[in-house]
């Protein structure tokens, strides 16, 4: 599966927002790292070199990106 590779971005996230600033990096399987300007890109790549399921697209950036989610409250009336 793909724990390998997102556990590999998280040790690595730093050193790869770094190098790969503003593009989508794939990681396959033997962790190897291609970058692409557009996820579209990155995408085609991956499922085409790798197959579906075999690897991860990551965004980089050197500065960690904060992204809120709204929390909802679901009421269920009984």
């Amino acid at each position: 599966m793909i724990d390998r590779q997102i556990d590999f971005y998280w040790k690595n996230r730093d050193e790869l927002g770094r190098k790969y600033d503003g593009k989508f990096i794939v990681i396959s399987e033997d962790l190897s790292i291609d970058q692409f300007p557009s996820v579209e890109e990155a995408y085609r790549f991956g499922e085409k070199t790798w197959g579906v399921g075999n690897f991860i697209i990551q965004e980089c950036h050197k500065e960690p990106r904060v992204v809120t989610v709204p929390q909802y409250l679901k009421v269920v009336l009984g």
